[in-house]
């Protein structure tokens, strides 16, 4: 199957949604202060996302998967990458603008088209579900560690 054929049999709210993602990432990629409770939004969102996956499935192989990934992803992006200063200003942190979360809001994008597709098109095949779980891990990775470096600037 084509590309364009591909796109074509694409709903119309798919492209929405990737627009929305594309100017959250854009918007992300300058410096900027966020409300304190908003900045744990798109966490929240993709966290309830990753685990309604793993209810779906119910199986413990999956879930061990899911978890392996998160903790190696969490310590890879904890001690690995430069940390991005946040400063606390009343009710507002003050982010410096990054790549990362567009770089990560495409990816999670991209895999879940993927292998929308792919199930649409192939059914649930063992593997398409393996990857997706091992992406969401990591992905879920990253943004635990976000969350985890604002709630320590947050009890500082």
């Amino acid at each position: 199957m084509t590309f364009p054929k591909i796109l074509s049999g694409t709903p119309l709210w798919v492209f929405f949604v990737f627009a929305y993602l594309v100017f959250i990432g854009i918007r992300a990629t300058k410096d900027r202060e966020i409300r304190i409770g908003k900045i744990f939004l798109m966490p929240s969102i993709f966290f309830t996302m990753f685990f309604v996956k793993l209810i779906q499935t119910w199986r413990i192989d999956i879930w061990l998967i899911f978890f392996v990934t998160l903790l190696i992803s969490f310590a890879i992006f904890h001690f690995f990458l430069k940390q991005e200063p946040m400063e606390i200003k009343k009710s507002h942190i003050f982010v410096k603008g990054s790549r990362e979360t567009l770089a990560i809001v495409m990816a999670i994008f991209a895999v879940k088209y993927y292998f929308g597709y792919m199930k649409a098109v192939h059914g649930e095949l063992e593997k398409y579900l393996v990857a997706e779980i091992i992406i969401s891990g990591i992905t879920s990775g990253f943004f635990a560690n976000k969350v985890i470096q604002c709630l320590r600037l947050l009890h500082n």
